[in-house]
């Protein structure tokens, strides 16, 4: 018999797992791998694991991804280091993720009761932008106590009051998409200048040390919002902001929560390092999430606000 997991009590473990083959033994999840034409054999925590990402030349099961899924976790393929090697979206690499028919009903029949009246819906996309930049300021502080980043300084005042009063003058859901774009563009300046790192946005070919890492990160963002709504039992397709056409569009939305204060800082910190590897800086990022509790804090606000727009 499956174990109910506390979501709130969920691991924050991400695991990145190529040229594998992932199984079931003993009623638990296994990977061997080829080492010098003798297969290794090694457990994966599971019950403690909430995204698992196979790259290339990795399989899986029928039985490992209905025990992996079946706990709430997702199971991701993606391209090399957890980077799809190809398309335009975000939300490229292909995902299974829990499809049980008894997962509750209550937050996503919350969050529909948001998504359907646009009043409702503009009020929870500030309140939505507002715990985004709560987030980021505290993270921030911490950053800057910590001799990390030099992110605690008029600028960062500017940058937050600056967004704060454009969310609440907002009238439309095109003047907030209007107002985080130019909010996300001075968050970037303000790191590049920390940094003294000469840049500019592109998601790819470029060969400056920061862009590869920001698409690293923000892909792990992404999956820490997916795991959080796939848990919660919201689909993806309701979203407050972004991508209207997209299916996976409310992963935008609530992985924006954290991208501002782990993504994008730390891309440009492990930047100024070139022999960060992408299994190192994984790590990285994976810790700084689990010490500043944001994938708990993900359910938190979610919650919060199904709780607040959703009605009874």
């Amino acid at each position: 018999m499956l174990k109910k997991i506390n979501i709130s009590q969920r691991g924050y473990s991400i695991y990145y797992i190529d040229r594998a083959k992932i199984f079931t033994r003993n009623s638990t999840l296994a990977f061997s791998i080829s080492d010098s034409g003798k297969f290794k054999t090694f457990n994966i925590p599971y019950l403690n694991t909430s995204i698992l990402m196979l790259g290339p030349s990795t399989s899986i099961t029928n039985e490992a991804v209905r025990l992996f899924s079946a706990n709430a976790g997702i199971v991701m393929f993606t391209g090399n280091n957890g980077v799809p090697a190809y398309g335009n979206s975000p939300l490229d690499f292909t995902v299974i993720e829990n499809n049980s028919e008894y997962k509750p009903t209550k937050y996503a029949q919350k969050w529909i009761n948001i998504f359907r009246d646009e009043q409702t819906k503009l009020k929870a996309a500030k309140l939505l932008l507002n715990i985004r930049i709560q987030i980021t300021k505290e993270i921030y502080n911490s950053l800057f106590e910590a001799k990390e980043l030099d992110l605690n300084n008029n600028s960062n005042n500017y940058i937050f009051d600056n967004f704060i009063n454009n969310i609440q003058k907002a009238k439309n859901e095109q003047e907030l998409l209007l107002a985080e774009g130019r909010y996300t563009k001075s968050i970037y300046t303000l790191c590049a200048q920390s940094t003294k790192i000469k840049f500019t946005r592109k998601q790819k070919d470029s060969l400056d040390p920061v862009n590869p890492l920001l698409t690293h990160s923000n892909y792990l963002c992404y999956g820490y919002a997916a795991v959080t709504l796939t848990a919660l039992g919201i689909p993806y397709s309701f979203p407050l902001l972004h991508g209207k056409t997209r299916r996976g569009a409310l992963v935008f939305d609530i992985a924006d929560l954290i991208k501002d204060a782990i993504s994008i800082p730390m891309s440009f910190y492990h930047g100024l390092n070139s022999n960060l590897n992408d299994y190192d800086f994984r790590n990285k990022v994976t810790e700084s999430v689990e010490k500043h509790k944001l994938f708990d804090r993900l359910f938190k606000e979610i919650i919060y606000m199904c709780e607040e727009f959703g009605g009874s």
